[in-house]
């Protein structure tokens, strides 16, 4: 066969891919002809060669290489071998892998520096179109954005001699996640899983979704410690991701899965969402959904969907549920490790959960299925299940079998005295409730004194109010140890109160405390919920944004699965994580997040709007002042200031003169003048901001050593005005 021009070739296998099945033969009789209009029986064999490849699930289309598929693309694209030259600083030893676009080479160190060896990737000579070059450069981008330990690191990159692009990456020798689950427990293949759900966390929280996550990018490496004369890896195997290839980042355009040329989706059916095989926009929730599939291959040695035709396969994805896990176990194929017996219950749902077909309906992060699984293995009970008493009781006999036991054989021995254990039981409940209801007074009390605007003259800063605290949370931990609910609700109380106050190190570990024990408890979820929205918000102020993301969505999770409307906090945690964009994309300059922070606050502005009431009229106000100050942050000032108005104007009818949301405010109009170059109203909002602060705040709360020095740039920049 004569080799076809490649761009030709890869326009008409573009539209025909495009077209029914019963419809291509008709239009490969017309568009296969040569330039004098003849039949081209060689370019009508080549394009219908890629539609059988691709049917097949082959090739960059599919999963598996395939090699009858890949020689006509080397031939079409003119595939050289390249073994043995120098590029940049490398020489390239062997080709471990290939696809459409490029081709991976085993390559080691050749100018004598040092003795390193590296994945090399290489764009394939014919293939250096704009899209294609985009693509790549895009990828080696994405990889430069990345630093964990579950991702193959990017060294370095150039462009060689005859102008394709390269990047080198470091080189691991590992199997496919999949080929390495059979010989490991359940609890290994747990492990592993785990590290693969850090490594795609980490790239979520810098707003990259993998969209191609598959054994085959998901290598096992297996190291070798030995414990009493026997060698054994699994507790040191390690995992690398690889390919970000078709990665793209959140909020940017998503061409990246369809080359332009030709409208061919890139992507592995196997593993896809039932968004990619639509065509529609990605989100974490695809990775989360190639998660579930990767996982259900690792327990049962099979994927959920299995089909030989491509339009099968695409159908069962989209309309077929998938078997539960241990309904399906083939011990043949799964190494014989696994029973069906341990699969039952928890790891179906969270399976299945994790392969839902809406991808709202799946776990809300991959940091949400991964705690799942940490619960599933720790004993706990996992969010995927109905939080029925029955099964919440279940999973405290299996975490305490010996301590049920020998409850149950000290309530036979003492059967004989069960009317005075009752009467003690009714009078221990009676207590309890006693103790509930002080809590919750002196809660009140605590958050009444410390949240108001002016606490009633006392300085945040003082001994006396440190003294207070301190104690509170002593007595609470000495006195409720035996109801960690109540003592949970103490202690986030007062963690709370210490961050409003500024206090951000003596806020952190009561919070964390009581999130553990909200988690460890399960009887209280909207507590758990405010927890969480806490421990977001002042890893927002510390600037730990990863944490940050992680608390506010499983915030959001347990809102959406325990709260009634009237109790809600959707649109509080919705503004913490509009916050955090903000600050990323000030601190990155990538306006594309400042914009996605825009779109949040714009809904929840929205939804304020709707509500007349006092409480929703005060966050009104906080959020419109959020919002300035984004759309100052990018350049849009004249937006943003009617915002900042309003806002001030709200948070004077609603909350006085002396809040300090209103210094808050005032801070960020100042800057509004400033970019007006009306630089006394700068000042003289800035000036009133500081007093606010004082008076409400304290003299030592971080927002003022921020607003003094405003003022003082201020100053500075009129009096060097003043003197030209």
């Amino acid at each position: 066969m004569a080799a076809p021009n490649w761009t030709h070739l890869k326009d008409l296998f573009g539209q025909a891919l495009a077209l029914a099945p019963e419809e291509r033969a008709a239009f490969l009789d017309e568009a296969c002809r040569t330039p004098e209009g003849e039949p081209d029986a060689d370019l009508r064999a080549a394009v219908e060669e890629l539609l059988e490849a691709d049917e097949a699930e082959t090739g960059f289309l599919g999963d598996a290489p395939s090699s009858d598929f890949m020689p006509l693309l080397g031939k079409a694209a003119g595939r050289e071998d390249a073994v043995g030259r120098e590029v940049g600083p490398y020489r390239l030893i062997e080709r471990v892998g290939e696809g459409g676009m490029g081709e991976v080479y085993r390559a080691e160190r050749a100018d004598g520096a040092f003795e390193q060896t590296v994945a090399l990737k290489l764009v394939k000579p014919g293939m250096d179109t704009r899209a294609v070059l985009r693509r790549f450069e895009a990828e080696r981008s994405i990889l430069a954005r990345l630093a964990h330990p579950g991702i193959a690191r990017l060294l370095g990159g150039g462009v060689t001699e005859t102008g394709r692009p390269w990047f080198a990456m470091e080189f691991v020798d590992g199997v496919p996640i999949t080929e390495a689950a059979p010989s490991l427990s359940l609890e290994g293949r747990l492990a592993l899983f785990d590290q693969v759900c850090a490594a795609v966390q980490h790239a979520h929280a810098r707003l990259i979704v993998h969209r191609d996550l598959k054994p085959s990018n998901i290598l096992v490496v297996a190291g070798e410690a030995t414990t009493g004369g026997d060698t054994s890896s699994q507790d040191i195997s390690s995992v690398a991701l690889l390919d970000f290839g078709i990665a793209k980042l959140l909020g940017e355009d998503d061409d990246a899965s369809v080359l332009t040329a030709t409208g061919v989706r890139m992507m592995t059916r196997a593993y896809a969402a039932p968004e990619q095989i639509r065509g529609e926009p990605v989100t974490t929730a695809t990775d989360v959904y190639a998660l579930g599939v990767v996982l259900y291959e690792m327990l049962t040695g099979h994927r959920p969907f299995e089909a030989t035709a491509a339009s099968d396969l695409e159908r069962q994805i989209l309309e077929a549920d998938p078997a539960r896990p241990s309904t399906t176990l083939r011990p043949d194929d799964n190494g014989g490790m696994v029973s069906a017996r341990q699969l039952k219950g928890d790891l179906d749902v969270i399976c299945l959960k994790a392969l839902r077909k809406a991808p709202e309906e799946r776990y809300a992060s991959v940091e949400a299925l991964r705690e799942d699984l940490r619960r599933y293995r720790e004993g706990l009970p996992v969010m995927a299940q109905a939080p029925t008493a029955g099964y919440r009781t279940r999973r405290f006999i299996q975490r305490h079998r010996t301590g049920v036991l020998m409850t149950v054989l000290s309530v036979l021995t003492i059967a004989a005295g069960v009317s005075f254990y009752t009467v003690r039981l009714a009078q221990e409940r009676d207590r309890a409730e006693r103790s509930a209801t002080r809590a919750e007074r002196t809660a009140v009390f605590l958050e009444n004194l410390f949240e108001s605007s002016n606490p009633g003259g006392v300085d945040p800063g003082s001994i006396t109010t440190r003294e207070i605290l301190d104690v509170g949370a002593e007595e609470a931990r000495e006195n409720l140890a035996d109801e960690p609910v109540v003592l949970a609700q103490m202690l986030a109380t007062i963690g709370r109160v210490y961050r409003a106050l500024g206090l951000y190190d003596e806020s952190s570990p009561l919070l964390r405390e009581a999130e553990m024990l909200f988690d460890s408890t399960r009887l209280d979820p909207l507590g758990h919920r405010d927890a969480l929205l806490e421990l977001a918000n002042l890893r927002y102020r510390t600037e730990n944004y990863d944490d940050a993301q992680n608390f506010a969505q499983r915030a959001l999770q347990l809102d959406s699965l325990h709260a009634s409307p009237g109790d809600s906090k959707r649109l509080p945690i919705l503004n913490t994580i509009g916050l955090i964009y903000s600050d990323l994309g000030t601190m990155e300059s990538d306006s594309t997040k400042l914009l996605r922070a825009v779109s949040i606050i714009d809904e929840i502005i929205v939804a304020r709007r709707l509500l007349d009431d006092e409480e929703s009229q005060t966050a009104l106000a906080v959020n419109l002042s959020n919002q300035g100050l984004i759309l100052m942050d990018l350049g849009r000032y004249e937006e943003a200031g009617p915002l900042l108005d309003e806002s001030i104007a709200l948070t004077r009818q609603y909350r006085g003169e002396e809040h300090p949301n209103l210094a808050f405010a005032l801070n960020s109009r100042a800057g509004i003048y400033q970019h007006r170059g009306d630089l006394d109203r700068a000042i003289a909002d800035e000036r009133r901001a500081i007093e606010i602060g004082e008076a409400s705040l304290g003299i030592d709360h971080p927002f003022l050593d921020y607003a003094r020095g405003n003022l003082e740039e201020l100053v500075a920049l009129r009096d060097s005005l003043g003197r030209r």
